[in-house]
């Protein structure tokens, strides 16, 4: 197990080492704390950060394939000139002159 501090976690993130802190004290990052008093120090297991950046990647991942799916349904559900019957192309000749 390798032990890395907030300041290298942040440089790996790259986000600011108080983001790091934050994320750390309301455990939505996975550390521990060493010494005692307002000398303790935060440590990050360095395999669990990347598992914190995968994770975090993934829901990313999601939720942009999400948005794609979505997107995609709405362009799928428009027709085309193609898809336009008879009537709607004579309509559409009449509006346009």
């Amino acid at each position: 197990m390798k032990l890395i501090t907030t300041e290298q976690a942040s440089q790996i993130l790259n986000v600011s080492p108080r983001t790091v802190s934050i994320w750390l004290k309301e455990e939505i990052l996975p550390g521990f704390k060493i010494g005692a008093g307002k000398q303790a120090e935060w440590r990050i297991d360095e395999e669990t950060l990347y598992k914190f950046i995968l994770s975090r990647a993934n829901k990313t991942q999601k939720a942009l394939n999400e948005e794609q799916d979505s997107t995609t349904t709405q362009i799928d559900s428009e027709p085309i000139n193609g898809d336009l019957d008879k009537e709607d192309t004579q309509e559409e000749v009449k509006k346009n002159g």
